[in-house]
């Protein structure tokens, strides 16, 4: 499997947009129901993606919110604790 970066994870963090590893993004208020991500490598959005086999990934590859760039927030949660997983 190949990464566009070593680290496997992406990240939410805002506080500081110059320690960007290409996996760090800012959420983006589209309406109630509805946030886009913009990488704060390259300020494109991350949209869906399909690949070989029709696998699908998230990569910032638009410079707009397109159809397939927005996400719909089903149940906003500020924190939540899993236990027994």
């Amino acid at each position: 499997m190949e990464r566009f970066t070593s680290n496997p994870f992406v990240l939410e963090r805002y506080d500081d947009p110059s320690d960007n590893d290409g996996t760090t993004f800012r959420s983006v208020k589209v309406d109630d129901k509805t946030i886009g991500l913009i990488n704060l490598g390259n300020n494109n959005f991350w949209t869906t993606l399909i690949g070989q086999n029709d696998v699908e990934w998230l990569s910032p590859a638009v410079l707009t919110i397109t159809k397939e760039a927005k996400l719909t927030v089903e149940e906003p949660v500020l924190t939540r604790d899993f236990y027994d997983v």
